[in-house]
């Protein structure tokens, strides 16, 4: 199984500890999975999986689109809640939030029964609902979409060898990385981690890899921290791992370890004032259209920007109705692209 991470997220860097040697892992959960397959008489199913993901309250997939296809000859049936357009797409039409885990399979049928991969083949649009920790306060959520490898149909002389059986993978937040551990007196006393900007982490440990024990909390500061206890870390067994959970460093946390679950990680979108973006889809033309929650007489500016934060586009409105549709051209965007948007005042 081929597996292209096309970005990081890590919600945990694992570090095995002997005092001998010292091994460095890291696990982590992708936002978005997407398995293509070869079925056969020109026949291509697309998986796609939201795995419950402990950075977003939300995440729901909106629309899934293979602009990649070639030589279309017939649908699959449609998943339930999801409607196919045209080119290759498909959109979503049933009710919010998506039950995580979530996965959906996709049908499609070319005349062409070779293929090939493509980079970027396929795109996904989604909403996210991130921790509060992860964006300003300003957005209640975030719409964009990501695109992705995948198997799509080709003529017989541009087939190049591949699998039958493709995933890929999305991951949207750099690794929390255990670049070494402190040992004094043979003990294990502490660790250097590092992370893209300030973080506040949580250090557990275990002796089984099932039973984890919270240690500390601890504050992390580019390029990397050395983060040292007040005591031995042995009696918390000899495997450690950290979880970000904070994209800020919060002193609130440091004297409160064992306050993080996951349940207090998964529950449902809040309630916002902020204006909020209700859905994401692929219009005609391939256009990205962006619903937004308005209120007559507000004015508000949307924009689209790169993982980067660089602004590529952006638009400034008086609403005259409780939703307002605007459209962005997704050509030329550097992905993940973002939309979001933010009240600027009453009218």
């Amino acid at each position: 199984m081929n597996r292209r991470a096309k970005a990081s997220c890590r919600v945990w860097c694992l570090s095995a500890v002997c005092l001998s040697c010292i091994t460095l892992t890291a696990s982590g959960t992708p936002f978005i999975i997407l398995e293509s397959s070869y079925l056969g008489d020109g026949w291509f199913q697309y998986t796609l999986t939201n795995p419950q993901n402990p950075y977003f309250q939300e995440a729901d997939f909106t629309s899934f689109y293979v602009n990649a296809f070639t030589n279309f000859l017939a649908y699959g049936a449609d998943p339930v809640d999801w409607q196919s357009l045209s080119p290759v797409g498909w959109n979503f039409t049933g009710s919010t939030p998506q039950n995580r885990p979530y996965q959906t399979v996709f049908l499609v049928q070319s005349q062409y029964t070779s293929y090939c991969t493509t980079n970027e083949g396929a795109l996904v649009l989604f909403l996210l609902y991130p921790q509060s920790y992860l964006w300003s306060p300003n957005f209640s959520n975030i719409a964009g979409w990501y695109p992705l490898s995948c198997l799509i149909p080709c003529p017989p002389e541009q087939a190049d060898g591949s699998p039958s059986n493709l995933v890929d993978a999305v991951e949207l937040f750099p690794d929390v990385a255990i670049n070494s551990i402190l040992v004094i007196s043979n003990h294990v006393q502490g660790f250097t981690f590092s992370w893209a900007t300030d973080s506040t982490v949580l250090a557990q440990g275990t002796t089984d890899l099932v039973n984890w024990t919270n240690i500390a909390y601890a504050l992390g500061s580019p390029p990397s921290t050395t983060w040292t206890s007040a005591v031995p870390l042995d009696a918390y067994g000899n495997v450690f791992r950290l979880a970000l959970v904070a994209t800020q460093q919060d002193s609130n946390l440091v004297n409160n370890a064992g306050t993080m679950t996951q349940s207090s990680m998964s529950q449902s979108a809040p309630v916002s004032e902020d204006a909020t973006v209700s859905g994401c889809r692929i219009g005609d033309g391939g256009i990205v259209e962006a619903t937004i929650v308005t209120e007559s007489g507000c004015s508000y500016e949307v924009y689209l920007s790169e993982k980067s934060g660089e602004r590529c586009q952006e638009q400034t409105f008086t609403a005259t109705t409780s939703t307002t549709t605007v459209q962005f051209r997704p050509e030329g965007i550097a992905s993940p692209a973002i939309i979001k948007v933010l009240r600027l005042s009453p009218g």
